[in-house]
């Protein structure tokens, strides 16, 4: 088979399909592609809320809860213990198929008649309401996308982390603030792409350093400062000086080590023990493309955030966990097999267009449903029924135009700027709505009659008044809340209190790790072809590995 060229039916942007990936279409008995890798995942990415939290009641047991799903929406949500319980049965809001009628139109009636869980987390975390997309965390507040922390907040991709804040993509971390792709570190502060890193700041690409500052690409060092060695107490001395408790100096400071780091080399990825795979912040991967942010899995390809032994999987994103053979999905994972053109389905098996569907097999065009088998619309069938169904509902597609499509973004819960598209597509609200996408506006600021608080600009002068007083971020105008867990970390960490608000601090941490695409440039050392997440025209100089290397110190 040879390479197809194909225009893009969204972006009209020329897209190539390869040989291995018409292999796999074949294999999953799915048409080619219409959309280019970036249109297609923004499409299921409209079907991911992970930081948008509202107040809401559950529709069955009345009770007040804490949901991704804002006031107003078409969707019906109910509590999680309800959502898990045995009140209610998915097959109550089953129905035949119309073979006079489009499917997803048929789906979407489904999808608002059948209840969905408020949050989208397990039953392990304790003390942890406001989190979201979580499992097995405690004590933690505004924490996204995260796993078995204890005592996190404001963070997002948090793993086997402890007693930290603002920080995104931190693995097995202890008192960590603002920190962003950091592993095994402690006591670090405002650093990124740091492993086994302890009582430091400002450093960038730095392994088994402690006691180190403003620094760039250390191996194995103790008490260097921008780069340099410096005696125990001059290190100490030269560190206070710098008045970092308050809030100007330590912004003044952040400037002017990023305007540092432009002198030294950038290596062209950030992947680690890979095998013929191309991406960004890959880890332990073997023969995948275009894949980001993917650890201990093999043959993904357009795929993001997987891990755990994901294998044979195109356009998929979130989980993995031993899944095979998932396409076009989103948060789908727990040892999941075949799984096409779905939303929020885990240890489940032979499942096409399904939402919110668990410990299931055999399922097409379903929401909600627990440990069911050989249903269609939510309508239990026999295996035979089933068998002889699901093949005339795909021919019908097919005539429709709908069959190898995803679900389309107008029937989603979420405006865009309230999915994990905004953050890797961001748009302004006019660009989101001339193509066809909701916007969600926040009128909170305007509603807010209160006075302006002045935050003290040192954290020795804040007291506790503060935990009750209503704060407005310095940039984007919203209001948040100083909690106490969050006001007594500053303080014994001698940070001031943040002028933005939680999101726009995320926003800016996202804004530190590069877009996921490829552009290809050549090693500005020794000139050889390398693929990399810095576009040409940046000014950071980028170096392919072997050349990168030889910078480390």
């Amino acid at each position: 088979m040879a390479t197809i060229d194909q225009a893009c039916r969204e972006c009209k942007n020329s897209f190539s399909i390869e040989e291995v990936d018409q292999a796999f279409y074949t294999k999953m008995e799915v048409p080619l592609p219409t959309l280019c890798p970036e249109d297609r995942q923004r499409r299921r990415m409209l079907w991911r809320n992970e930081r948008s939290l509202y107040h809401g009641k559950c529709e069955l047991c009345g009770k007040q809860i804490i949901t991704m799903y804002r006031p107003g929406s078409p969707y019906k949500v109910y509590c999680n213990p309800c959502w898990w319980g045995d009140r209610w049965s998915g097959l109550d809001s089953g129905r035949s198929f119309d073979f006079n009628r489009p499917f997803f139109e048929q789906f979407k009636e489904l999808l608002y008649a059948t209840p969905h869980p408020s949050l989208c987390n397990d039953a392990s975390s304790t003390n942890s309401d406001y989190v979201n997309q979580t499992s097995y965390m405690k004590d933690s507040y505004l924490v996204f996308d995260s796993d078995c922390s204890e005592s996190v907040y404001y963070s997002h991709l948090s793993k086997y982390s402890k007693s930290s804040m603002d920080c995104l993509r931190i693995y097995e971390c202890e008192l960590c603030y603002e920190c962003v792709d950091c592993e095994k570190c402690y006591q670090l502060f405002n650093s990124q792409d740091c492993q086994n890193c302890t009582d430091s700041a400002f450093l960038r690409d730095c392994r088994n350093c402690n006691h180190c500052f403003g620094s760039v690409g250390l191996r194995n060092k103790e008490y260097y400062f921008f780069n340099k060695p410096l005696s125990k107490e001059a290190y100490e001395a030269t560190i206070a000086a710098f008045n970092l408790d308050t809030h100007g100096n330590r912004e003044k400071l952040k400037a002017e080590v990023r305007q540092w780091f432009l002198n030294f080399s950038f290596k062209a990825d950030h992947n680690m023990n890979n095998e013929n795979s191309t991406g960004d912040y890959l880890k332990n991967t073997k023969d995948c493309s275009f894949a980001f942010d993917c650890q201990d899995v093999r043959d993904c390809h357009f795929c993001s955030n997987l891990s755990n032994g994901a294998t044979d999987c195109y356009d998929y994103d979130v989980w993995g966990f031993k899944a095979e053979l998932i396409y076009d999905s989103i948060t789908v994972g727990d040892r999941a097999r075949k799984v096409l053109f779905s939303n929020t389905c885990w240890g489940v098996d032979e499942l096409m267009y399904c939402d919110n569907c668990m410990f299931s097999s055999n399922l097409f065009g379903c929401v909600g449903l627990k440990k069911n088998t050989y249903c269609i619309l939510n309508k239990q069938y026999s295996k035979e029924e089933y068998e002889v169904l699901v093949p005339r509902i795909i021919e019908h597609m097919q005539k429709t135009g709908e069959w190898g499509e995803f679900f389309p973004s107008t029937m989603s819960a979420f405006a865009y700027n309230e999915t994990v598209a905004s953050i890797y597509y961001p748009l302004s609200p006019q660009e989101a709505q001339s193509m066809g996408y909701s916007w969600k506006e926040d009128d909170e600021s305007s509603n807010y009659k209160g006075p302006d608080v002045q935050v003290p600009a040192k954290i020795s002068d804040v007291n506790d008044a503060i935990l009750k007083q209503i704060l407005r971020c310095k940039k984007t105008d919203k209001l948040y809340r100083v909690i106490p867990q969050e006001l007594a970390f500053y303080r014994q960490m001698q940070l001031p209190v943040p002028l933005l608000c939680p999101e726009e601090r995320h926003v800016q941490r996202m804004s530190q790790r590069n877009p996921r695409k490829l552009w290809p440039r050549h090693c500005d050392a020794c000139q050889t072809s390398i693929q990399s997440t810095y576009a040409p025209n940046r000014p950071e100089k980028v170096l392919c590995e072997a050349c990168y290397l030889k910078t480390v110190y």
